[in-house]
């Protein structure tokens, strides 16, 4: 992160081989707690006078960063020593004290009163290797807020996959509030210059399938 003048974790390659999945253990120079979320999406940065509650163990949370290198050359009224940089990102710290993100809390889909986060349901589907690409959003739903929406491409051309064949795949991997309940095929993922997935156009795509 351009904020942070780089990486603040790093995941050992021994841990790696180990099967450990997670981004690793904070920098030496860096400060990193987990705060409990507010309704606060973009990332910023403040000067502390009052934390948000610390986040125990294992619980998801808003990623809250301190450092001597935070915001160095641009943010010149804030001293890095007594601020905190909060990136788009939720996660929770393990046991080892490795980090573990879950996901962006502006992607972060409610629906049914139960929090989604696209990652995981996209993680999902493609380990059905059912599909080569895809991705998840929340499109407006007047029973439970938002529903799950998923736009995806299928592994194969000539034997394209179902979103019946897709729901099965998933019933061992989420849970069903996870599910996507709409869903529609596509030849490419819409994306930007960057090449990532650009969300709003994924979100009016499955707008005008469900029309």
């Amino acid at each position: 992160m351009s904020e942070t003048a780089a990486q603040v974790t790093t995941l050992l390659p021994e841990d790696f081989q180990r099967g450990i999945r997670s981004s690793g253990l904070p920098l030496p120079h860096v400060q990193l707690v987990i705060h409990q979320t507010n309704d606060q999406t973009a990332p910023q940065i403040t000067a502390q006078t009052k934390s948000p509650q610390t986040q125990p163990m294992g619980t998801v949370g808003r990623i809250a960063l301190r450092s001597p290198s935070l915001g160095l050359g641009y943010w010149p009224t804030v001293k890095p020593s007594s601020s905190r940089f909060y990136p788009d990102d939720l996660g929770y710290l393990d046991g080892r004290g490795h980090l573990h993100v879950v996901g962006r809390n502006s992607q972060k889909i409610i629906t049914g009163g139960e929090n989604v986060f696209p990652n995981e349901v996209e993680a999902a589907l493609l380990t059905t290797g059912l599909v080569q690409d895809v991705c998840g959003v929340g499109l407006p739903d007047p029973l439970w807020g938002q529903a799950v929406a998923a736009l995806y491409i299928p592994a194969s051309r000539s034997n394209p996959v179902t979103p019946p064949q897709l729901k099965a795949a998933l019933e061992p991997m989420l849970s069903p509030y996870k599910r996507p309940k709409r869903w529609q095929s596509v030849h490419q993922l819409p994306r930007n210059r960057q090449g990532k997935v650009n969300r709003p156009q994924v979100v009016a795509l499955l707008t005008a399938a469900t029309d």
